[in-house]
């Protein structure tokens, strides 16, 4: 850690290199939360001032947040934990110092808070540029590699678990479910109620989890995975909520779904999927105008403050579904 280090405060929560791949002339087309439809640069949109800022977890929420993490399998606990235990100590080391130079401008400490989960995510967005390259190309080949293709699924668990709409949606699941349940744990009431304000508080830890999480079961459930090509005059499109399970009825997670039918737009040409079921194997060969419709309709309905395509005129179709949508934000 050094103090010419500089603060990261613009933290985008969908990536903005990826949302390149609608630009045109350099800016890229989209429905805002006011339902006014407009184009500007990818650097100043699905970002939040200090969204994945973290906070010191004390002593007590570390085993309220080790007793939540009971279910996970060990692989997942104990890596996500290794990473939690390493933020703590750094955390701890930056208060130490800054408490010997109180004169600094900067403190270590408010640069570890507001760099560690950007800087976190920064390197899964990096390692996935090439294949992203690839995919945008209509050549899935690099993902015949074990390496990147866990590497590109651990991208898109993260891409699910890191958005705004996520944390909203699993935070109301969680208040709503009675976590006993969930724990298969007698614990009393203040327990739980305590539990739950340490997941409120120390989210940007838990959607770390989850991603990780998330993206690993995919690589282990080995499902076969496949590019839609869009031959269409209808673009793909995408949104701040761009991982959209197709097999989903419901943008609730108070009842998760059975099985994943996972359509990831790529470019405003291509898709990746990857199924549980076999509904949309038919797609690798042929596409629809009526195809491409629904799937852009799944992504306007459960997308968050932000519907993107390559161009205004696309998105006409899809005001109506995004200004009705259920993962409205608050």
């Amino acid at each position: 850690m050094k103090k010419e280090m500089q603060i990261k405060r613009k933290h985008h929560f969908v990536w903005s290199h990826y949302l390149k791949n609608w630009q045109q002339e350099k800016k890229v087309s989209y429905i805002n939360s006011k339902g006014n439809t407009s184009s500007d640069s990818v650097k100043g949109l699905a970002r939040e001032i200090d969204f994945y800022k973290i906070s010191y977890m004390t002593d007590e929420e570390y085993k309220l947040i080790k007793l939540y993490l009971r279910p996970f399998i060990p692989f997942i606990r104990e890596y996500v934990l290794d990473i939690l235990d390493d933020i703590r100590s750094k955390l701890k080391l930056a208060k130490h110092l800054d408490s010997s130079n109180p004169e600094e401008q900067h403190s270590l400490t408010t640069i570890y808070e507001h760099n560690v989960l950007e800087d976190f995510h920064s390197q899964f967005e990096k390692n996935t540029i090439e294949i992203l390259e690839y995919l945008s190309k209509g050549d899935i080949s690099i993902l015949n590699d074990s390496q990147n293709l866990i590497t590109f699924y651990s991208f898109l668990g993260h891409q699910c678990a890191r958005t705004k709409a996520f944390k909203e949606k699993s935070l109301n699941a969680i208040k709503s479910e009675p976590l006993q349940n969930y724990l298969s744990l007698n614990v009393d009431e203040d327990m739980v109620n305590s539990l739950i304000t340490v997941l409120d508080k120390h989210w940007w830890f838990m959607s770390m989890v989850l991603g990780t999480s998330l993206g690993y079961n995919i690589f282990i459930a080995d499902k076969p995975f496949f590019l839609i090509e869009n031959k269409t005059a209808l673009p793909f499109l995408t949104s701040d909520q761009p991982f959209t399970n197709m097999y989903a009825k419901s943008t609730s997670l108070k009842i998760p779904p059975k099985k994943l039918d996972l359509y990831f737009p790529i470019s405003p040409n291509y898709a990746f999927m990857v199924n549980d079921t076999a509904k949309y194997d038919f797609f690798k060969s042929t596409l629809t105008i009526d195809d491409v419709h629904n799937f852009n309709f799944a992504v306007s309905s459960k997308a968050y403050s932000f519907l993107f395509s390559n161009s205004e005129s696309s998105l006409s179709f899809y005001r109506k579904a995004f200004i009705n949508r259920k993962a409205m934000p608050k």
